[in-house]
């Protein structure tokens, strides 16, 4: 496990101008929405609509997931991680990046765009509860783009995905799902922290409520 999480860490300091290219993009857009979107007329009712629909289609797919986080903090981490890792992750930003590698970080940045509008500062509160998750949560969706991008291009392009190396488009993906493995330790390690951050937001904001 250690030596796996070693080689996550390897993998990122190679890749790092990428990762850095996807996290001012991503952060830039759900900064620059949410300034635009404080300032703009309507922008609160729009913030509002957004939130009831992401609230709403939340409570309906994991109705348990409200109810932990009134009573139960440990369970509310544990739903918070599981949706964010497979259903945040694993098919939003991984699966489209199969498929064409350039979705991987559409689909991350569609996300950090609908989060602009979400978590515009409308009201100090929600930039209380809004930036850690931002911060914490949005990191990890930011590292699930490498790999997942990279593992699309690996049988579209083996040659630019593995420079100076003459893999067939098999060898390359098999090479590329060996590369996710690791990355992906990364990735739930940071979207752990990021629900216990998400959490620990929410539980101070029922407190000064």
């Amino acid at each position: 496990m250690l030596g796996s999480f070693r080689n996550g860490i390897d993998y990122y300091k190679r890749h790092r101008r990428f990762l850095a290219a996807t996290a001012l993009a991503y952060y830039g857009l759900v900064f620059g929405v949410g300034a635009v979107a404080a300032i703009t007329p309507g922008g609160r009712e729009m913030q509002e609509t957004l939130l009831g629909e992401a609230t709403g289609g939340l409570n309906a797919a994991f109705p348990g997931l409200l109810a932990a986080y009134m009573s139960n903090p440990v369970l509310a981490v544990a739903y918070t991680f599981a949706i964010n890792l497979v259903l945040g992750t694993m098919i939003s930003i991984t699966l489209p990046g199969l498929v064409l590698s350039f979705l991987a970080p559409l689909v991350a940045f569609y996300r950090a765009f609908a989060w602009g509008i979400i978590f515009a500062p409308t009201q100090p509160v929600i930039l209380l509860v809004g930036l850690p998750t931002i911060l914490a949560e949005g990191f990890g969706y930011i590292l699930a783009v490498v790999p997942s991008f990279r593992l699309g291009l690996s049988w579209m392009l083996p040659r630019m995905t593995f420079k100076g190396e003459e893999l067939t488009r098999a060898h390359a993906f098999r090479r590329a799902i060996r590369e996710l493995g690791s990355a992906y330790l990364i990735v739930a390690t940071t979207l752990l922290a990021a629900a216990i951050v998400e959490v620990a937001s929410t539980q101070a904001l029922r407190l000064l409520g």
